[in-house]
């Protein structure tokens, strides 16, 4: 039977898909009236027994899937031609109708197949929980022919899979991203870790797998509270691409919700070695390790405080050297920077500590990040510190432009 198959696909796909037959010419554009009849054979206890019925049913019903004109006759038609490709094959001793039945699954998958793709890609533009859903059914049900095309021999759906240009694995990560925006996690983490290997080698791994898919299952382990499962995937998922940006700032959040600090200065350490001028995570690690320095400061750790402090300004100021076009990235970068310095200030001063000289310093390096964000978006917090240095500073005539 393997040999068969395997022989069979090739020639179907070079030739007319169907072996037409008069049951089958009498129904060729009269798909209405097609519907009709052999809906009242499968009630029919002297047809509904015979293979013939549920491969017309099959064919029917395949038929008005592929139709404009008659698509509408019913929601879903796919659901029904599987249901009686399924039924025919149980009824079909002696595989009469086997060939038939595969030529109506050799077309039903593709176009399946098509129509789960056109509705994610919609559902993506406009996300639309509803296309979401349909995108779903369908990649469901193409996941079902395949099945049942597959299940006497893989050989033959890996052929018909390659034949119709469909990446198995891509198609995985749309099967679970969807299920995932319909809050079907389960099917969600079912369709990921069809793909997630954490006990395959990196570079198997790497070769066969994708870095979206572990940041997709990550965030999803996350959502869910399941923080040391997530742990597992982003951890596997950092080591094989060290370059993904997506993955390391999953890893830098998930350690921070875990209070892993030593883990998480080794992964920022690595980020940084491995990705010195990505503005995204130098701004995600500017911001990490500020809070890292305010953690240690508030447990009286003062010198691993200073050195976090310092590890985020130089991050700060490496996004910045690489001059983003975002503006809104570009005023988060400078204002965040000119906050930590006019911080600073602010407890030298209030605690009494320092010389003026260093208070006017730290109010003078403050000044130009500022007013970088100032110029960017405006608004009154900034004018109020900016008033504030050029006063300590003795600038008037620029205190006058800020003064409430």
């Amino acid at each position: 039977m393997k040999t068969k198959i395997f022989v069979f696909i090739i020639t179907l796909l070079s030739i007319n898909i169907f072996s037409q037959n008069d049951n089958i010419k009498a129904i060729e554009g009269k798909l209405d009236q097609a519907k009709i009849r052999v809906d009242k054979e499968i009630e029919d206890p002297q047809l509904n027994n015979k293979a013939e019925t549920w491969y017309i049913r099959a064919y029917v019903y395949n038929e008005i899937a592929k139709s404009q004109v008659y698509g509408n006759l019913e929601k879903f038609p796919e659901e029904k031609t599987i249901q009686a490709t399924k039924k025919c094959k149980e009824l079909d001793l002696d595989n009469s109708f086997y060939s038939k039945i595969i030529s109506v699954l050799l077309e039903l998958g593709p176009s399946i197949y098509n129509k789960g793709i056109t509705h994610y890609n919609n559902a993506v533009q406009t996300k639309d929980v509803n296309l979401y859903k349909t995108a779903l059914y369908y990649f469901d049900k193409f996941y079902e022919v395949t099945e049942i095309l597959g299940k006497d021999d893989k050989k033959f759906i890996d052929q018909f899979i390659k034949y119709n240009g469909i990446n198995p694995s891509k198609t995985y990560i749309y099967s679970g991203y969807a299920a995932q925006q319909t809050g079907d996690f389960e099917k969600a983490h079912k369709y990921y870790n069809t793909i997630i290997k954490l006990n395959e080698t990196n570079e198997n791994e790497k070769l066969n797998s994708f870095p979206l898919v572990y940041f997709y299952e990550t965030e999803l382990l996350i959502q869910e509270k399941k923080l040391n499962e997530a742990k597992a995937v982003v951890d596997k998922g950092i080591q094989i691409w060290t370059d993904n940006t997506d993955l390391q700032i999953s890893a830098i959040n998930l350690y921070k919700d875990l209070n892993d600090d030593d883990k998480l200065s080794e992964i920022m350490e690595d980020i940084i070695k491995n990705n010195p001028n990505d503005v995204s995570l130098l701004y995600t690690l500017a911001r990490t390790y500020n809070n890292l320095s305010k953690k240690f400061a508030n447990n009286g750790y003062r010198g691993t405080a200073d050195t976090y402090k310092e590890n985020a300004i130089n991050a700060y100021k490496k996004a910045i050297l690489q001059n983003p076009k975002n503006s809104e990235t570009l005023f988060r970068l400078n204002y965040n920077l000119g906050i930590i310095y006019f911080n600073d200030a602010a407890k030298l001063y209030n605690e009494q500590k320092g010389s003026i000289d260093d208070y006017q310093n730290l109010l003078k390096s403050a000044m130009p990040y500022l007013e970088k964000a100032k110029s960017i978006n405006t608004n009154t917090s900034i004018d109020k510190m900016l008033f504030k240095i050029y006063t300590v500073l003795e600038m008037p005539e620029k205190a006058k432009t800020v003064e409430q």
